[in-house]
Order: structure tokens, then C-alpha cells, then sequence
């Protein structure tokens, strides 16, 4: 039997979030994320800020389908920031680009290798 079924072609986006709060907000997060892929659309990456995550809980806030890369606060509360890779996307992280100043300026640069709209030799950096 033939499938009559239409592969859905979804729209990648690119999204970023200041959640003040991952830990406390995760739900809303996901089913954001379930009623954007409703519409065929998927955040790739996403980029989330006040994540208020620590190195003891970040293991918590996965998405299945997609890396967590994280830049925690060590001490205090709020801030950190975090990217959520979609499975499947070569990347590296930019340790070399990457400020954290804790209270001024926090972030996490990404290279993303040979996407659509790169060719091999190019690259998209977002930070």
C-alpha cells in the first residue's frame, strides 16, 4: 500500500528568549515549542537568556530531539544563558567569542558548518 501522506516541509527559525527563569517556566517553554511546530515552524537554534540555571540542575531541561548547551551562572541567582542545537547540526561552540561577565554581559557563540544557506567552506556564527 502506497502512503498518500505529504511529507510537511517546516520553516526554521530563529528565535531568542529572555525566560527569567528556565527552572520555573519549562512547561510553558515546551508546549511554546509544540504550538510553533503546529504551524510548521522550528526554532533552529534557540537561544534562551536569564535561564537562572545552575551546574547541578541544567541536566533537567533537555528537549528531546536537540543538544543543551549551557553557560550557567557558578554563584548567585538569574542569569546564564543557553542554546538548544537541534540533533543533527554541526556545530562548534566559540569559547573563543563567548563573553561572561556575571551581572554585565553573559553569552554563548555557536558556528554552525555547512547549512542550507552556507555552503561547506561558510559558516553562520550566532551569538
Amino acid at each position: 500500500m502506497v502512503s498518500s501522506q505529504k511529507k510537511t516541509k517546516y520553516k526554521t527559525i530563529y528565535m531568542d528568549l529572555n525566560i527569567r527563569s528556565l527552572p520555573a517556566k519549562f512547561d510553558i517553554l515546551k508546549v511554546l515549542l509544540s504550538e510553533l511546530e503546529g504551524r510548521f515552524l522550528k526554532p533552529e537554534p534557540l537561544l534562551v537568556c536569564e535561564t537562572w540555571l545552575s551546574d547541578s540542575n541544567s541536566n533537567l531541561f533537555s528537549i528531546p530531539g536537540s543538544k543543551l548547551i549551557e553557560n550557567p551562572r557558578s554563584k548567585g541567582r538569574g542569569g546564564g544563558v543557553c542554546r538548544y542545537i537541534r540533533s543533527g547540526i554541526r556545530y562548534s561552540v566559540r569559547e573563543d567569542l563567548n563573553v561572561f561577565s556575571k551581572g554585565i554581559f553573559e553569552s554563548i557563540f555557536i558556528e554552525l558548518e555547512g547549512q542550507k544557506r552556507c555552503t561547506e567552506s561558510q559558516v553562520a556564527i550566532l551569538g
